[in-house]
């Protein structure tokens, strides 16, 4: 069986190996695996972050397949403190505060709000505006990342008794109390979430966690199952599904393998299942609502007019 696994670190000849799939801790000798690799013409001084195929039966590397030893890119707005933290590169990010890729190829991008008054002052457009901060952001940040986050400091969030928001951080200047209610707020987020069903809303409880929480977002979905994410890339697919051709590859991708093969054995082509309704998808075996609605997800977005944002 082949397994893909990250190497978590090298003691005393062993290596210690997590199952990314399920999260199983498991060790094997580093020789063997130094020796497999050079099989690949791959030679790392360390081992520690690499992520390979691992065949459970011969005790062998059976492919590379990256590096994770990738560093956060922190936009070079964000706070030099965070870039020390988080270990990260500076950059100019045309989208989002911090950015990197996971084991499994997808783009990550964050959007953070780390103070209520950055929130509060992105959330609805300006006198003299034509849209919100946010309305732009978030926008981008979708159309760039396969996987878009809004990180919020939670302990900056705060309301009054009768309901409207309050940004502590002005609080000694007697301007702590907006004019808006707690409940706009929640109304426009949870807006934006069902404009763009892709964009996931994540809440720090305290502002010093803020980089710790960016350091625990990326470790669980590097341990996420490649195939859980509807965005996967098909390539990834073929490494493991060899008999599938690339059109089946691609409906993997994004409902799995088991899901696309019974999906052509009853319509025969991409084309026929495209071309069919909601109800005939849904006689699929093995096909519930959830995976007829991220296929026609999926198609629906391919057919979009890509928005263009200043």
């Amino acid at each position: 069986m082949k397994r893909i696994v990250q190497i978590q670190n090298v003691r005393d000849g062993i290596a210690s190996l997590i199952w990314l799939s399920t999260g199983e801790l498991s060790e094997a000798p580093e020789d063997v695996i130094r020796e497999s690799l050079m099989s690949f013409e791959i030679s790392p001084k360390r081992l520690e972050g690499l992520v390979i195929s691992w065949d459970t039966k011969t005790s062998k590397v059976f492919r590379f397949v990256s590096d994770t030893r990738l560093d956060i890119l922190v936009d070079k707005h964000q706070p030099v403190s965070h870039l020390k933290r988080l270990g990260g590169i500076s950059a100019s990010l045309v989208s989002g505060d911090y950015a990197w890729t996971t084991v499994h190829g997808f783009s990550v991008g964050i959007e953070a709000k780390l103070t209520a008054a950055d929130l509060y002052s992105s959330l609805w457009a300006r006198e003299g505006e034509a849209r919100s901060r946010l309305a732009g952001q978030i926008p981008r940040l979708v159309e760039h990342y396969d996987i878009p986050i809004l990180l919020l400091n939670g302990a900056e969030m705060d309301c009054t008794p009768d309901g409207f928001f309050r940004i502590p951080a002005l609080a000694n200047r007697g301007e702590d109390v907006t004019t808006r209610q707690w409940s706009a707020v929640e109304n426009t987020l949870l807006g934006y979430q069902i404009r763009y069903p892709k964009l996931n809303i994540w809440m720090s409880r305290k502002t010093w966690r803020i980089t710790e929480d960016i350091k625990a977002i990326r470790k669980y979905l590097n341990k996420t199952a490649f195939r859980s994410q509807a965005v996967t890339p098909s390539n990834i697919v073929r490494y493991f599904e060899k008999d599938m051709s690339e059109e089946a590859a691609w409906l993997a991708a994004r409902v799995g393998p088991a899901a696309a093969k019974q999906a052509l054995l009853t319509f025969g082509t991409l084309l026929d299942i495209f071309n069919s309704p909601r109800r005939e998808l849904l006689k699929i075996p093995g096909w519930g609502p959830k995976t007829v609605d991220r296929l026609l997800e999926t198609l629906n977005k391919s057919q979009r007019t890509p928005v263009e944002v200043s």
